[in-house]
């Protein structure tokens, strides 16, 4: 019974630490996250929360395993039983708002670059291979037509990643309509090539 009840405190300390990275992330930014500032921030030894994560590294990569897996969560809740342009527009909409609320996090998972010696980079590679898989999936199922060739999914996919990443780096404000503005934009595109 103890091992599970140490266990269990190891597990809520992680999710502690996890909140509180992101908090640090959130007001001054990924440079700021340490090892050491999160030891003083919790409590606790440096050493004792590397028996929880690895290393900083792996506190960046699990923040962005858990946003980039709230996001299709998101885009699930945003997009069910909905077909059709509403469809189309609901995942632009959260994809734009997700990344619109939570930049500092987003500029993480789209631009994080591990240490060149950490042992976390195919871990990180498999997980932005699984975020690019998973968002190509959505836009697909929001298309107007099933016979969509996959290059239109990579572009459409490149175009929202790479708008809303430089936004997210550039700190440019957007315009709460402009998500409205460019589903309703692609999707005139889209229709059109099924006529």
């Amino acid at each position: 019974m103890a091992r599970r009840k140490d266990s269990l405190d190891q597990e809520s300390l992680r999710e502690k630490l996890l909140a509180l990275a992101e908090a640090i992330i959130v007001q001054k930014g990924p440079t700021a996250l340490t090892m050491r500032t999160l030891a003083l921030h919790m409590g606790y030894s440096v050493g004792h929360l590397y028996n929880l994560v690895s290393s900083a590294d792996e506190v960046l990569l699990l923040i962005s395993h858990r946003t980039i897996e709230n996001l299709l969560l998101a885009l699930k809740k945003a997009t069910k039983g909905k077909k059709g342009f509403l469809r189309f527009e609901s995942f632009i909409t959260t994809f734009n708002e997700s990344l619109r609320e939570q930049s500092r996090i987003w500029s993480i998972v789209l631009n994080f670059l591990l240490s060149p010696s950490s042992a976390l980079i195919s871990e990180r590679e498999r997980l932005y291979e699984y975020f690019l898989k998973a968002i190509d999936e959505e836009i697909s199922h929001s298309l107007p037509s099933k016979d969509t060739e996959q290059p239109l999914v990579k572009f459409i996919r490149s175009v929202l990643i790479q708008s809303d990443f430089e936004r997210v780096i550039f700190n440019r404000k957007k315009d709460p309509e402009e998500a409205t503005h460019s589903a309703a934009f692609l999707w005139v595109i889209l229709t059109q090539n099924d006529k």
